[in-house]
């Protein structure tokens, strides 16, 4: 006797049980295969999903199956963290006559050159399941904090990352729609076959994706370090292609700008660590290379050194002075590209060669970065002149006199006569002592005569003449 049972998810096998006639094995097996079609089981996978930047946000699909599967009625659903229920993703509208091929890759996203040119929206902790057309979920996988991930959670990426499938799990890293995922501790990212959810352990149920990438590679550079307001240039090197396409490269600086093209520059605004992506496509194949860019403010000191000046460059980055503003009495000098100072360097500008060559420190110096920011700034010294300030002096001591005269021609400063003036004179040459007051007799006071009241006013002019009373009196 002959029955049918299904191992795993996918393989059909038909087991004996003690009938050893191989004739009959033979005609029964027929008859099966007459009558039950073959079963076959096409699957397709959310691959690698990248959240930022917006404008190079994607979902990848990948095939695992050797069979072109037509995608026609099939859409994408996605729920938030807090979400109760799936939402629409990619309505079914979108896969209308969509092929995806065999052991291929299927992109979405913003991108012309996508197989569905879409936007969307995409945020931490989302789930997203893709659905056949008759509304059986094919594959779901979910990141960060969400409660319904399909399996095991992947990470949430950062900026400028995606998550990607690979054989030991989900992992974050640079990009790679269209092309085989980033190797992961050390093995080659994989696509897991159809039978990877089955209990079997061997290792041969893997399939190994071939490399597109190795058709193109290009490198973005190594790591670089700036300052605010200077200009840095980035180059894509292409290493390899194979495809015999143009290659369409547009970069990303990490700060929500964008470039085009082989050779790009750009000024970073604001310190911090950003990463730059560039991304690279020929055809319908892509490859992605990225590095890190340390934005640092500078710490900059300028110094007269006579026929020269000096441009000290204190911080720990080397700083590109291109575009860079030496500014002194209404003239400037504006430095050339690549005028670089080395970390805790400096370099000596001779005065011949700047059009501020007739100053020094001593009038001002202003240097400004390519933004218009004041970098270093010192106010200009001023030679003090003494005969003029003795000029001025003498001045103030006649106009001194004039205001004095007036004054006792209009009664406000009593006249004295000469022996009266020599007299004031001498009393005012005589040095005061302090009095010892322990010595001094001290005088009674009668409180009970005494009538308490706010003191009056005395004006300069009273008081100085009752002085003079109280000298001629004596």
């Amino acid at each position: 006797m002959y029955y049918l049972c299904q191992f795993g998810n996918n393989v059909l096998c038909f087991k004996s049980c003690g009938m050893k006639n191989s004739f009959l094995k033979y005609i029964f097996l027929t008859f099966l295969f007459l009558f039950f079609p073959a079963a076959t089981f096409a699957q397709v996978v959310i691959n690698e999903v990248q959240l930022l930047p917006t404008d190079l946000r994607f979902v990848e699909l990948y095939n695992t199956s050797d069979s072109d599967i037509d995608l026609t009625g099939w859409y994408i659903q996605r729920k938030t963290e807090t979400g109760s229920s799936f939402g629409s993703f990619v309505s079914s509208t979108k896969f209308e006559n969509k092929i995806i091929g065999a052991r291929g890759y299927f992109l979405i996203s913003k991108n012309s050159n996508s197989d569905i040119v879409t936007t969307l929206t995409l945020t931490e902790s989302n789930t997203l399941q893709i659905k056949d057309s008759k509304g059986n979920v094919i594959n779901k996988i979910g990141w960060g904090n969400s409660s319904d991930c399909g399996g095991s959670c992947a990470p949430n990426p950062a900026e400028g990352q995606s998550i990607q499938r690979t054989a030991s799990g989900w992992i974050a890293a640079s990009p790679t729609p269209g092309a085989t995922n980033e190797s992961f501790g050390g093995t080659q990212g994989e696509i897991l076959d159809s039978s990877d959810e089955s209990e079997s352990s061997d290792k041969s149920s893997l399939t190994n994706v071939s490399s597109l990438s190795a058709q193109l590679d290009v490198q973005a550079g190594s790591d670089r370090a700036t300052s605010p307001g200077s200009p840095i240039w980035f180059q894509a090197t292409i290493k390899k292609n194979t495809t015999k396409a143009n290659v369409d490269l547009n970069w990303s600086f990490g700060d929500g700008n964008v470039g085009v093209g082989n050779l790009v520059s750009h000024t970073y605004k604001y310190s911090g660590d950003y990463v730059v992506v560039l991304s690279a496509k020929a055809g319908e194949i892509y490859s992605v290379s990225r590095f890190k860019v340390k934005v640092a403010a500078p710490d900059i000191i300028v110094s007269d050194g006579g026929e020269y000046l000096e441009i000290l460059n204190k911080s720990s980055g080397e700083v590109n002075l291109f575009n860079w503003k030496l500014e002194s009495e209404g003239k400037a000098y504006i430095f050339q590209p690549n005028t670089i100072i080395l970390p805790k360097s400096s370099i000596k500008i001779d005065k011949s060669i700047l059009s501020i060559k007739d100053y020094g420190i001593s009038l001002g110096i202003s240097l400004k970065n390519s933004l218009g920011e004041e970098i270093f700034f010192t106010e200009p010294i001023r030679e003090v002149n003494l005969e003029e300030i003795s000029k001025k002096i003498e001045v103030i001591k006649n106009e001194t006199v004039v205001i004095k005269e007036k004054a006792e021609s209009l009664g406000f400063i009593p006249t004295l006569g000469s022996q009266q003036a020599n007299a004031f004179s001498a009393v005012s040459t005589i040095e005061s002592e302090e009095p010892d007051l322990i010595d001094l007799p001290q005088p009674v006071i009668d409180t009970d005569n005494v009538i308490y009241e706010a003191p009056k006013r005395v004006s300069f002019v009273a008081k100085l003449t009752n002085f003079i009373k109280r000298v001629f009196s004596n």
